[in-house]
């Protein structure tokens, strides 16, 4: 690829690039990648897209992104959509997606990647790949063998889609992935090697299984699954539950659950925050995610206020009262139990699944006059639970041992183990321990590229693997492609201050401010939008939808690289609508905090550059009093 900027790296000869996987990730970075003129092939070892919107797929589930923030930027969504998609919804989008922009064509489903080598004498890399069979599993799945040996698991689709594995170092003088073949699916028949310039890895967050070691397994007679094998609530009719973490799967399940069991607990080691997705009718209610402002918080802000988090400990101080007022709580929106320390803007991945808070806050909204005379209203749960008195037992803890019959149904919603094991023989010591637990295995370095490639092999990217607070996946893994593609070309611009959108509670240790990681991300590239090029080439609205709104994909291609003239459309138009229809008091609250941290912005800069004028200024000065100093020397001599 040709390009190059004067401070940035030097670009790459790259022609020919592996995907693997096919959720939305990869097939973002697969049409950004044929678009841009490569010769790019994704490995699918399913028989479909989709990823874990297909793979993890369970009843009735929904997104937590709101139609505005999910969608890629050259394929917006309709807008008599409902706020959030089910799943699949979800899917035929990505099939369309997939349609509209020919990428089918460039997919080799079935097929699951069992190699990858990096050749030391020509620097490209050898991706083997095997095909997968109709059975669905693949008997060398270490971590899925050992965790239905281990834990008792009823049989179920195999729940690591990892498509690699360990590294080691092979005797033509590479680094070479074996070991391990990860997935739905075993092999057979012959493999087949390929050979690529670089590799992009989509294989996406939820892969390996975390899964505890519970003692007393061997004298349990009920079910035990992780969460990933659950499909739909038949399996909980009149069965003692336990549901173990309180992440937004552990929420869904435990109110999937309550509405026919026996009984339900459920089990948190910490906490959570909770809050809604939407505040609303599903169709005209206010999403969550477009209730957050770009403007002098992740755009315009100085750096001197980005890193004291004035804006997150204004407004949050505001929004616990609000919850307090509205609620009762101000630990989280209508949770009374469960809460998580600190309540701050800013530290935790927000849990954005509610349904079943009404089954935890009834035991502790009856001890409480004002939760029954002033809050109840918000508790309408379902006319089944309602006749039999039903409600969620939340305890905080962990599970160690299983005693006797105490549960019929536990279900390990303990989340997932990020792991690469390719990566061990240059970064790691690590492995699948058979239970999904242990420390994740890193990604690259932020400070070396947001997470997506290391300085020292740009050529290998990992698309799609940070969590967002309060965003989407999708819209980031279009941004990371555009990045990776501008670090090919040799067109990246380091920034001047270190990364700095990490939650700062790092219960994930790769959990972002979404607004935050995006425009830090864009600028580098120089996709951040600038104020005057909104007013200019959008007009009023695309401006205002920019500063009031939260940082949509569509507004990082209204200008630089990747600018597109759907962008300018989508910003007048679709994302003017979350504007309009939070109404005048929200904008009006939303504009007067604006001014005030417009105001301490804007002191900061000027600030910073008398610092910098008189920081010049002596630098002249010595340079100056050397030089003088060196010329008196030589005249004495």
């Amino acid at each position: 690829m040709e390009g190059g900027k004067q401070g940035c790296a030097e670009p790459l000869d790259v022609k020919t690039v592996a995907v693997i996987g096919a959720g939305p990730s990869g097939l973002v970075t697969l049409k950004y990648l044929l678009d841009a003129g490569l010769k790019a092939t994704c490995f699918e070892q399913g028989s479909d897209l989709g990823g874990t919107f297909v793979n993890k797929a369970y009843d009735d589930a929904t997104l937590v992104s709101s139609k505005f923030l999910t969608p890629f930027s050259d394929l917006r969504l309709p807008e008599e959509c409902a706020a959030h998609q089910t799943l699949p919804e979800c899917c035929a989008y990505l099939q369309e997606y997939a349609a509209t922009f020919n990428l089918l064509q460039h997919i080799e489903f079935n097929t699951q990647v069992t190699d990858v080598s990096r050749a030391t004498s020509s620097g490209r890399y050898r991706v083997t790949t095997a095909p997968v069979t109709a059975a669905g599993r693949s008997s060398s799945c270490v971590s899925c063998n050992a965790w239905n040996d281990s834990a008792g698991a009823s049989t179920g689709p195999c729940a690591c889609d990892t498509h690699a594995g360990a590294v080691a170092s092979s005797d033509n003088g590479s680094n070479r992935v074996s070991g391990s073949s990860r997935g739905g699916g075993s092999e057979s028949g012959g493999s087949t090697v390929h050979h690529f310039d670089a590799v992009a890895v989509c294989s996406g967050l939820h892969n390996v299984p975390r899964v505890l070691r519970i003692a007393g397994l061997e004298s349990f007679t009920g079910t035990i699954m992780h969460s990933s094998e659950y499909k739909e609530r038949s399996i909980f009719a009149g069965k003692r539950v336990l549901v173990v973490g309180t992440g937004e799967t552990g929420l869904d399940l435990a109110y999937r659950a309550v509405l026919s069991a026996s009984s339900v607990t459920l089990l948190t080691r910490s906490g959570f925050l909770s809050v809604p997705a939407i505040f609303g009718d599903k169709h005209s209610g206010l999403p969550l995610d477009t209730l957050i402002t770009n403007l002098f918080e992740s755009a315009y802000e100085h750096h001197w206020i980005h890193a004291a988090r004035l804006k997150w400990a204004v407004t949050a101080v505001l929004i616990r009262v609000g919850f307090l007022l509205a609620t009762g709580s101000s630990k989280g929106f209508n949770q009374w139990a469960g809460h998580v320390t600190p309540v701050r803007r800013g530290y935790h991945i927000i849990n954005k699944s509610t349904a079943a808070m009404p089954y935890i806050n009834r035991p502790y909204k009856r001890q409480s006059v004002l939760g029954c005379l002033l809050y109840s209203w918000w508790d309408t749960p379902a006319k089944a639970a309602v006749a039999s008195n039903m409600h969620i037992d939340l305890r905080r803890g962990s599970i160690a041992r299983i005693q006797g019959s105490q549960y019929d149904v536990i279900i390990l919603a303990t989340g997932y183990r990020q792991h690469f094991p390719f990566l061990h023989g240059n970064m790691m010591d690590g492995g699948v321990d058979g239970h999904g637990v242990g420390e994740p295995d890193p990604l690259p370095p932020a400070s070396e590229g947001h997470h997506i490639v290391s300085a020292q092999e740009p050529t290998l990217a990992f698309i799609g693997f940070i969590r967002p607070n309060v965003g989407a996946i999708p819209p980031m893994s279009e941004l990371q492609v555009m990045w990776w593609l501008e670090r090919l070309r040799g067109r990246v611009v380091r920034p001047k201050c270190a990364p700095s959108y990490h939650v700062l509670a790092r219960k994930l240790p790769y959990g972002v401010d979404y607004g935050a990681y995006m425009h830090q991300v864009a600028r580098d590239i120089g996709a951040a939008p600038s104020l005057t090029t909104l007013l200019c080439k959008g007009g009023p609205k695309a401006l205002i939808a920019y500063a009031l709104g939260q940082a949509y994909i569509s507004f990082f291609r209204i200008s630089g690289p990747f600018a597109s003239p759907h962008a300018l459309t989508a910003a007048r138009s679709e994302l003017w609508g979350p504007v309009v229809q939070r109404g005048f008091l929200a904008n009006a609250a939303f504009t007067a905090l604006l001014i005030p941290f417009g105001v301490l912005n804007g002191a900061a800069w000027v600030l910073d550059q008398v610092f910098v004028q008189r920081k010049a200024a002596s630098a002249v000065t010595i340079a100056a009093a050397a030089a003088a100093a060196a010329a008196f020397r030589r005249l004495r001599c």
